[in-house]
């Protein structure tokens, strides 16, 4: 598929109780070489690439896409990009914060004429939360979602860049963000980041008289982890009766390879 800012595709299945998809993103100027999904990247910053999920099969997909709260995720399964210390698993290149500032000293004597106080060192709270405000800065307070989602269950991916200074036509990514969201709601969002973007989302729609679940198989670029997360429908308050069908949006440019199975 390639699929242009605001396209969508939704398929058909054999079996609509049972079904495996997996959307395989190729870059644009490599020809085929590989899964890889940089252009994600690409673009206006922190704005969400694709959506990856399942919706009931008579979603107007055409619809005018709506303007939803988006709040800064903070947390996560996996180590969160605004930790005191940079770590290499989740961020690229660390949120530019300061580690020290000079600062007097409450209660001491007053310094001599062009005496420099002591620098204070922040703490790895004051780190953290610095990080976060600095994320806040460049974060879009509202993301634009398709309205079939809302009765839908889908996978977000959004690579994010939270130093900013960079051109729209770069690839511009310190850190993905991979969200797990029920009928639009990215509140309450199951959030997960990774130092590289995904490359590979691969869903699994099982129903039966007991239960209705949804699995994603998501693995990464140069990286050899891969996630599987498995949501009880129900749980997630959506109608376990609709008839379910995979579908692909595209916030972005990007090119996605759709094959049956659930992996690579």
């Amino acid at each position: 598929l390639d699929g242009l800012c605001y396209s969508a595709a939704i398929f058909d299945v054999r079996d609509p109780n049972n079904f495996d998809v997996s959307f395989i993103g190729e870059q644009r100027s490599s020809g085929g070489g590989g899964p890889d999904w940089t252009d994600l990247g690409c673009g206006a910053q922190n704005t969400t690439g694709v959506f990856v999920g399942v919706v009931p099969m008579y979603s107007d997909l055409s619809e005018r896409w709506e303007s939803i709260p988006n709040p800064l995720p903070v947390d996560g399964d996996q180590p969160s990009p605004f930790g005191p210390m940079h770590n290499p698993d989740v961020m690229r290149r660390e949120i530019s914060v300061p580690r020290a500032v000079a600062a007097p000293v409450p209660g001491a004597p007053p310094l001599p004429p062009g005496v420099a106080p002591p620098p204070h060192i922040y703490s790895p709270e004051e780190l953290s939360a610095m990080k976060v405000e600095r994320a806040k800065s460049v974060w879009p307070q509202q993301a634009l979602m398709p309205p079939a989602l809302r009765k839908g269950f889908c996978c977000a991916v959004t690579v994010c860049n939270f130093n900013g200074n960079l051109s729209d036509a770069d690839y511009n990514g310190d850190t993905c963000l991979t969200q797990f969201v029920s009928k639009s709601d990215l509140q309450s969002a199951h959030n997960v980041w990774t130092a590289w973007d995904v490359e590979c989302i691969g869903l699994r729609f099982v129903r039966n008289s007991e239960s209705c679940r949804l699995q994603f198989h998501t693995e990464v670029t140069h990286d050899s982890n891969s996630f599987e997360y498995e949501f009880d429908l129900a749980k997630e308050g959506l109608d376990c009766s609709l008839p379910y069908r995979p579908v692909i949006f595209f916030r972005k440019k990007a090119l996605a390879v759709v094959e049956e199975g659930y992996a690579l």
